[in-house]
């Protein structure tokens, strides 16, 4: 096989008008036209101010991305000589010296073309035109019953492409267009190895394995005889084997298993098959393998039914978060883009990740980094929130579709199962949705795709992988989002306004998406506004919030828990709060009802951001964290220490996530807001492996009659430790911390922090750098020395950063403060 890269430079032109006039620039592929158009100097940048609204022109006409390329002899000469095209987006029309090659309408599928009758010896020239989905969208939307939940564009549903694009809850509306991934003309003498999957079969137990390889091939010569070898996770070759027909099995007989993170090592075997002789190929591929079993466990009990992930026969509490795009423009993200991203959720011990249906089935390399870290994928099939319609036409780009991402993905460790889509049936179940008319007859549409389509390909191309018709899902089949069965999405907490300690009243057999808005940092806000546009209702902040009631409820949680902000740093520390509290107050009560696989997973809703926003993303968009990442990476610990409030007394838990018994003493004590101690008790507390325990019951009413509620608190810690949890007995807001006096300074490569009466949800940080450390947002008691590992430094010295470091606290944002 002889392949040519069309990536790199081409040429962008308008077919359409736009206000700048004719555009002609250079473009990138892989690529699309907002960043080229930003490049060029054009725009200003989609995310800069309202930016949004000033560039929808751009999103409504249409382009053409050109280039010359020289075609050398031995391509013309072959057997097959192909385009192919990773990822188009969405509405293209494929020209070769002027001969209209294909068309195509879907982002989510590879395409290869046939264009030996159109390709020549020496120069030739590509043009991909795209129209405006947008303009498509408008055109068609509504028809065939389609309908989306209107955070998008109208008829956003109509088209196979991220609908995430067309606008969400919390991004944007920037439906963009383009060459979004790799390129390339490829000459095939006798055959095209498209996949190549590799099943780990285990016959008895976990001691042995087998490992099945299938290959799936293109044959232009028949014939040709396949070979395929297989290497351990150092690279050393352990068997070669003949490949008829395009089937392999290895005997492992010692294999060495890939775990979840947490769990284990994550060794990764290499699959290589070939066509002729291994020195000069004719193709070939390569594949990483983890060997492991999963199984989703839905067994009867006393609750329902049990829902929960088994790896190589160990039960795994799933702990992370739900994903979405890392950017809106996803032909910019790179493989260390995701390494950054996803490496910080395995520092915050999460072990799973769902890929949400509103976005796009991610790149290669973003299953390889989940492989590689261990971190396990719920994947999504690409429908969210909206009525697809069942054209003859949709039905078959749905059908291709789903077959192939599983046969480009289904050789991934980390894919947990497949899932059919994001919340249509939760929708469709309450009866009116899209409309009491329509919803009848777009049950049968749902139940055709779901229940019938996309389940038949899964099973038929990979049936050894669990598939859910959706998420939420009962498993009975009554109310999708039912704590008997399946999993839950609840936003009671959120769009309903209920407190967050309504999270203590639910067990789930697993909750998939549960959240509460927060602000990004400062520092991003800074990055995207203007000083006039810093105050919280401006146009341009409210810009960056998606949410139609986003403002309005945000505000409402904070005034619940916590006082007016006296400026809009301050709200901005605050939302995070609110939201990590918020958060941490669900995962901890889950997780204390791991006992008996009563509720066996937590994801948060979400992990990341695609632009700068308000949102519930625990990592702003960049990687910056968060209060909810400090959060996560404590109530996600292997072995949590929790506190459970209620009117005067407090209880203490101790879950244990690990595969080891664990034995903690804790202290736990009663202080005021100089820091002294009122009461104090040690106790030795004790729970086995995957299992919860209330260690220690306190009524503290003694000591807090009168005024004495409003300031003192409870502390948790395990002895030697220095991470102190902490409980009030009344909402912050009205309580009344001292204003403390924090010192900073640099010890090897931490922070050592001290401060002078307790400080509380202490945020320390460096202005205009990053310096992420080991923990935040943390509770300080006079008299210990915190130190706090630096793991990003922002290109300072722990004495720079220490130097230049401030000190945010709760008492820090009220007006006055004694």
């Amino acid at each position: 096989m002889k392949q040519l890269s069309l990536c790199g430079a081409w040429r962008l032109r308008n077919l359409t008008p736009v206000p700048p006039g004719d555009i002609d620039v250079e473009a990138r592929v892989p690529g699309c036209v907002h960043t080229d158009l930003e490049a060029a100097g054009l725009t200003k940048g989609a995310f800069y101010r309202d930016n949004e609204f000033a560039e929808k022109w751009i999103c409504d006409a249409d382009y053409s991305f050109s280039r010359s390329f020289v075609l050398p002899r031995e391509f013309t000469g072959a057997k097959a000589l192909l385009l192919e095209c990773d990822g188009l987006d969405t509405l293209a029309k494929i020209y070769l010296n002027g001969v209209l090659i294909a068309e195509t309408k879907n982002m989510f599928r590879r395409y290869s073309f046939d264009i030996s009758g159109a390709a020549r010896e020496g120069e030739n020239k590509i043009e991909i035109t795209f129209a405006s989905s947008s303009e498509y969208c408008r055109r068609h939307a509504g028809e065939n019953r389609g309908a989306n939940l209107g955070f998008s564009l109208p008829g956003s549903e109509q088209l196979r492409k991220a609908v995430y694009q067309s606008g969400w809850d919390w991004g944007p509306q920037i439906p963009t267009m383009g060459i979004w991934q790799d390129i390339r003309i490829c000459a095939y003498e006798a055959l095209k190895l498209e996949d190549v999957f590799a099943e780990s079969v285990f016959p008895e137990g976990i001691s042995r394995c087998r490992l099945d390889v299938t290959a799936r091939v293109r044959e232009f010569v028949p014939g040709c005889s396949l070979t395929a070898a297989l290497y351990d996770p150092e690279g050393t070759l352990l068997e070669t084997k003949a490949c008829p027909g395009g089937k392999a099995s290895f005997d492992i007989p010692e294999p060495r298993l890939w775990y979840p993170a947490g769990e284990g090592e994550q060794p990764l075997y290499r699959v290589k098959v070939w066509a002729g002789e291994e020195a000069a190929p004719l193709d070939e591929k390569e594949i990483n393998a983890g060997l492991r079993r999963i199984e989703i466990v839905r067994e009867k009990d006393e609750w329902g039914r049990t829902f929960f992930l088994r790896v190589n026969g160990r039960p795994v509490f799933a702990k992370g978060a739900d994903y979405v795009p890392a950017d809106q423009f996803p032909s910019r993200l790179r493989e260390e883009d995701y390494e950054k991203l996803l490496r910080s959720a395995v520092c915050c011990h999460m072990n799973m990740i769902r890929a949400w249906g509103g976005a796009y089935y991610e790149k290669d390399c973003f299953y390889d980094v989940c492989d590689r870290l261990g971190i396990l994928v719920w994947q999504d099939f690409m429908y969210a929130c909206c009525h697809y319609p069942m054209t003859e036409e949709l039905m078959g780009e749905y059908e291709a579709e789903a077959e192939d991402n599983i046969r480009r993905l289904q050789h991934h460790a980390c894919i947990a199962l497949w899932c059919g889509n994001n919340e249509l049936e939760m929708f469709l179940y309450g009866g009116n949705w899209p409309s009491r008319e329509t919803n009848a007859a777009c049950r049968k549409d749902y139940r055709r795709l779901f229940y019938g389509l996309i389940k038949d390909v899964c099973e038929r191309e990979d049936p050894g992988r669990t598939y859910l018709p959706a998420s939420p899902f009962d498993e009975e089949g009554g109310d999708p989002n039912s704590e008997t069965s399946g999993d839950t999405h609840y936003w009671d907490v959120w769009h309903g306004k209920k407190p967050y300690t309504e999270y203590r009243k639910l067990f789930p057999r697993i909750m998939t998406e549960f959240g509460l808005q927060s602000w990004p940092s400062w520092e991003q806000v800074k990055s995207f506004s203007l000083p006039e546009d810093r105050q919280i209702f401006s146009r341009v902040m409210h810009a960056h919030q998606k949410d139609p009631t986003g403002d309005e409820d945000l505000m409402y949680y904070v005034g619940r828990y916590f006082r007016m902000p006296k400026d809009i740093k301050s709200y901005i520390y605050v939302t995070q709060l609110v939201h990590a509290c918020a958060m941490r107050c669900g995962a901890e009560h889950w997780r204390r009802n791991l006992n008996g696989f009563r509720c066996m997973g937590v994801l948060v809703w979400q992990l990341n951001d695609c632009w700068p926003t308000v949102s519930g993303a625990a990592m702003e968009y960049g990687g910056r964290w968060k209060a909810l990442m400090y959060f996560a990476r404590e109530f996600f610990a292997p072995v949590l220490l929790s506190l459970e409030e209620s009117g005067t007394s407090v209880k203490a838990h101790l879950t244990n996530g690990s595969r080891q018994r664990a034995e903690k003493n804790v202290v736990v004590a009663l202080r005021d807001t100089e820091g002294n101690t009122l009461a104090e008790t040690a106790v030795r507390g004790t729970a086995e492996p995957m299992s919860s325990a209330c260690i220690l019951e306190k009524d503290f009413s003694e000591y807090l009659k009168g005024e004495g509620r409003y300031s003192r608190f409870v502390t948790a810690s395990f002895e030697g430790e220095q991470e102190d949890k902490t409980a009030f007995f009344v909402p912050e807001k009205y309580f009344e911390p001292r204003k403390p006096k924090i010192s900073v300074k640099a010890r090897g490569k931490a922070l050592a922090v001290t401060t002078d009466v307790p400080a509380f949800y202490a945020y320390i940080y460096v202005p205009d750098k990053y310096v992420r450390l080991g923990r935040n947002f943390i509770t300080l008691l006079p008299g210990k020395e915190y130190l706090l590992d630096i793991e990003e430094d922002g290109g300072l010295s722990p004495e720079e950063a220490a130097e230049r470091a401030e000190v945010l606290t709760l008492a820090d944002t009220y007006e006055s403060s004694y």
